[in-house]
């Protein structure tokens, strides 16, 4: 009798299970895919990152691309992925953090990928400064792309390529106040400003003389202290004669033309190296041997406006409208 209850029961619960097996074969509960569907691959989510990058959708790059960490933390093209979608979602700490990563792992990568990485990741990096306003690191990071590729072009994104990385240097030149490099980045992308003949460049003549360069700002015919002053020799004051002492010494082109850039100075024979040019002034500051007195008449080649403050405008609508 108690073996004939204990097979009764036996039966009964396999009966059970059966029934449990095949429900679960038939149907998944809600929540359980993991379960029951393969992992994504590291492969398919950096397609995917990229896919949802070009078409602007950045939070969701982000998260393909953090997936894809999770799966091989030492892949570069993952940090590179981070680092364009995290400065595109405007987080500019973690797009940076990020493609510094991407250098530092791109090492693992073939020689063919390591110079891609390399190269896409200092872009970024040089993007990410001009929006944070560090001017002078954004020429520094453009520049090791430009000088590493000419014809640089980031592969997912063609609206960053060598074209929009000078532009961005010469506003970077700009805001930080150096105009004529600004100026001659655009001379070299052949980029005209919208103006009829509002630059020109001429053959004319100079004044040499001595002394340190500094702005007349209340018209006394002499240095003021706290007036604007290029202070060669560090000492806090105007000197008539450090210029001299350092085979330097000013010219003052003759016209009354104000400046943006020079290209050529020289005198009997002697090419002179020119130093900087003091923009939106007739001066500039050039070095060479022998050093020529004051007052000596020097051929100066040079480019300039007669409307200073328009140039300026001309010259910012150029490099803000690509």
């Amino acid at each position: 009798m108690r073996m004939r209850q204990t097979i009764k029961i036996l039966t009964l619960f396999s009966s059970f299970t059966v029934v449990l097996i095949l429900f679960g074969c038939s149907e998944k509960f809600s929540g359980d895919d993991f379960l029951f569907d393969p992992p994504e691959q590291y492969d398919a989510l950096i397609e995917t990152g990229w896919g949802h990058f070009q078409n602007g959708m950045y939070q969701e790059a982000i998260g393909s691309f953090i997936g894809a960490s999770e799966r091989n933390a030492i892949k570069p093209e993952v940090y590179l992925g981070l680092g364009w979608s995290y400065a595109r979602n405007l987080e500019l700490t973690k797009g940076e953090s990020n493609l510094q990563k991407a250098i530092a792992f791109a090492i693992f990568d073939s020689p063919l990928n390591l110079a891609r990485i390399t190269a896409e990741s200092l872009a970024g990096i040089g993007l990410i400064k001009l929006a944070a306003g560090n001017y002078a690191e954004c020429i520094t990071y453009i520049d090791q792309v430009l000088e590493a590729d000419e014809s640089f072009a980031f592969s997912k994104d063609s609206s960053v390529d060598s074209l929009s990385l000078k532009i961005s240097k010469a506003k970077s030149h700009y805001y930080l106040g150096e105009i004529e490099q600004s100026y001659l980045v655009l001379q070299d992308l052949e980029i005209e400003l919208d103006c009829d003949d509002c630059v020109q460049t001429v053959t004319g003549t100079g004044t040499v003389s001595y002394g340190e360069y500094y702005e007349d700002s209340d018209g006394s015919g002499s240095w003021d202290s706290g007036e604007p002053l290029d202070d060669r020799n560090g000492n806090g004051i105007w000197d008539n004669t450090n210029t001299f002492a350092f085979g330097e010494v000013l010219i003052s082109v003759d016209e009354n033309h104000q400046l943006i850039s020079s290209s050529s100075v020289y005198s009997d024979g002697v090419d002179y190296t020119i130093i900087k040019t003091y923009e939106g002034t007739s001066w500039l500051l050039v070095t060479g041997n022998p050093i020529s007195d004051a007052g000596h008449i020097v051929g100066v080649e040079y480019t300039y406006t007669e409307d200073y403050s328009g140039f300026l405008n001309k010259l910012l609508e150029a490099i803000t409208s690509y």
